[in-house]
C-alpha cells in the first residue's frame, strides 16, 4: 500500500513539475459537501452479512488542483484535498480527517462539461468515534491508508468557476484484525458523494 502511495505521489509531482512550462496549465481550488458513509459487512464462517445499523454523515472537503491539457478534449487533473468524512454506527459518529491525492483522466464529452475518472490514495490524519459526546481515537483499530477510485462530472463556466459532482470509493478494508471480535471479521470501506464548486485560473 505504501509503495502504491509513493508511486501516486511521484506521478503527481512529475505532473506538477512538467506543467510549469506549459502555458495553458490551470491551477484551481475546490470545496463542497461530503455525503459520506462506511459500508460495512460482518463475516463469520464464510458467511457475509451487511451491517444494518450504519448510516451516513454530511461533512465537507477543500482542496487545490492542477489541470494539465494534452488536447482540447483530454486533460489530466491532480492535486491535494483535505476531506472530512465518516459515518454513524448505532448512532455513534465515526469521523475521519484525510489527505487525498487524486490522479484523474478528464475528458470533455461536450464543451464545458468534462467527466473525470481515475484513482486516488489517501491517508487518515485522525480516526475518531464520538459516543455520548465523548471522543475516542480509533487509530489502533482502523487503517490510516486507503486506495480507491474517483468518478465525476463537472460543468465549467467561461469565467473560471465550475460546479462538480464526484463519487469516491475506497478499495481497502479499513478495519484492522484487532477490530474483529468473537470470530466475526469486520470489512469496512470509505464511500463518499461530493457536491461542490471551484475556481480554475
Amino acid at each position: 500500500m505504501k509503495q502504491t502511495m509513493k508511486k501516486l505521489i511521484l506521478l503527481s509531482v512529475i505532473t506538477l513539475c512538467s506543467s510549469i512550462s506549459y502555458a495553458q496549465v490551470g491551477l484551481g481550488i475546490r470545496a463542497g459537501a461530503n455525503m459520506s458513509s462506511l459500508p460495512t459487512k460482518l463475516e463469520s464462517s464464510g458467511v457475509s452479512v451487511k451491517a444494518d445499523d450504519m448510516s451516513g454523515l454530511t461533512r465537507f472537503y477543500v482542496g487545490a488542483l492542477v489541470d494539465v491539457p494534452f488536447t482540447w478534449r483530454w486533460h489530466m487533473q491532480t492535486g491535494v484535498d483535505f476531506s472530512w468524512q465518516g459515518g454513524k454506527a448505532s448512532g455513534d459518529k465515526m469521523r475521519s480527517t484525510q489527505i487525498q491525492i487524486p490522479a484523474l483522466a478528464k475528458m470533455y464529452v461536450i464543451e464545458r462539461m468534462p467527466i473525470l475518472l481515475g484513482i486516488d490514495g489517501s491517508y487518515a490524519i485522525a480516526n475518531k468515534i464520538e459516543i455520548d459526546g465523548e471522543k475516542y481515537s480509533l487509530d489502533d483499530l482502523y487503517n490510516k491508508w486507503d486506495f480507491g477510485m474517483q468518478a465525476g462530472v463537472a460543468y465549467e463556466f467561461d469565467f473560471g468557476m465550475f460546479v462538480e459532482f464526484r463519487y469516491l470509493r475506497g478499495f481497502l478494508n479499513l478495519a484492522k484484525n484487532e477490530a474483529s471480535q468473537n470470530g466475526v471479521k469486520i470489512k469496512m470501506h470509505n464511500q463518499t458523494f461530493q457536491v461542490g464548486v471551484g475556481f480554475r485560473m
